[in-house]
């Protein structure tokens, strides 16, 4: 079956080119745009026990997300962004959301510019059982927006039933 899917995006402060909106603008510009969406598909749900819906495994996700960025000249760029899923009965995740806040230096240091960050996402399950979770801290060096970065970060992920992941990230 087709799987539909439709979003809404609306700018509230500045604007946001184009059909996809960007998670930042690296202090280009002060942005406040909150969005939604919608998903289904008939049949789409992953489930592996189909019985126990009762019949009902059509896909349905619906969504929210937040992106505010704001740019002090001589201070740096501050940045806010949120999403929130809700997932119909037949998938493993009943909802989940993660927020990640950022600042971004005004000053360069060498070639470029730090960016550090936190992000918490968490994810809780259809039916009882332990809610997952990750919370990520990184430092970014950004050399060129959109293009050239070096990362390093730590994750620690709870899946719950004492599974514990802890892990240290180095990209570019």
């Amino acid at each position: 079956s087709p799987l539909y899917s439709g979003r809404i995006n609306v700018a509230l402060l500045g604007e946001e080119p184009g059909f996809w909106g960007s998670s930042t603008y690296y202090g280009g510009k002060d942005i406040v745009a909150v969005g939604g969406g919608y998903q289904y598909q008939k049949h789409g749900s992953g489930v592996i026990d189909p019985a126990s819906l009762n019949g009902d495994t059509n896909l349905n996700i619906v969504m929210g997300d937040l992106l505010a960025e704001k740019n002090l000249p001589g201070v740096g760029t501050f940045s806010l962004e949120g999403t929130y899923y809700h997932f119909d009965k037949g998938e493993p995740a009943k909802q989940a959301f993660y927020v990640l806040a950022s600042f971004l230096s005004a000053d360069y240091l060498g070639v470029g510019k730090l960016q550090p960050l936190v992000r918490w996402q968490q994810t809780s399950p259809q039916s009882g059982g332990a809610k997952m979770t990750m919370l990520d801290a990184c430092v970014t060096y950004l050399i060129h927006p959109y293009d050239l970065k070096l990362v390093a970060g730590y994750q620690r992920t709870d899946v719950g039933n004492s599974a514990v992941g802890n892990a240290i990230q180095i990209g570019f």
